[in-house]
């Protein structure tokens, strides 16, 4: 999580990225109980756009937002790959908005309720059942990073 987000951050959530509610929720709350235990203030923006403060959008990128990754037409590109069969899954990466730095989160498909542990990467394409890729700053692949055990119950 960059460290920026220490101060707090805003989670903006854009009333189209809800079309399917429990799926499309899936998704961001997965992603946001891996940041439970920084104890940052979360502050909900409900059809907002990225300000001042960092951020963590849900949905496709906003306006004004360049990405690493993008996700359109059923396609997910960057500098070293180009993917079609990329259909259930996270793509959330590291971003800078107008007035800040933040994260974007973006849902293809049924992303499923598993991810890794998040580390310092640039951008991490998660599949549905929490495996995926790192990608660098260029656009390459550069990891598989390993799934997180479910913690017995």
């Amino acid at each position: 999580m960059p460290a920026q987000y220490a101060g707090g951050f805003d989670v903006i959530v854009p009333a189209a990225s809800l079309q399917d509610p429990t799926v499309s929720l899936a998704g961001l709350v997965s992603t946001l109980a891996e940041f439970s235990g920084w104890r940052q203030d979360a502050a909900f923006v409900w059809d907002g756009a990225p300000g001042a403060r960092p951020f963590l959008f849900f949905g496709p990128p906003p306006a004004g937002v360049s990405t690493l990754v993008t996700v359109a037409d059923g396609r997910i590109r960057s500098g070293g790959f180009d993917l079609s069969s990329f259909r259930d899954g996270i793509v959330l990466q590291c971003v800078r908005g107008p007035g800040s730095r933040g994260m974007v989160l973006t849902t293809v498909g049924d992303p499923g309720t598993r991810v890794p542990a998040y580390g310092r990467e640039e951008a991490r394409l998660v599949t549905e059942g929490g495996g995926g890729f790192v990608v660098s700053r260029t656009g390459q692949v550069v990891s598989s990073p390993e799934v997180r055990a479910e913690s017995p119950r």
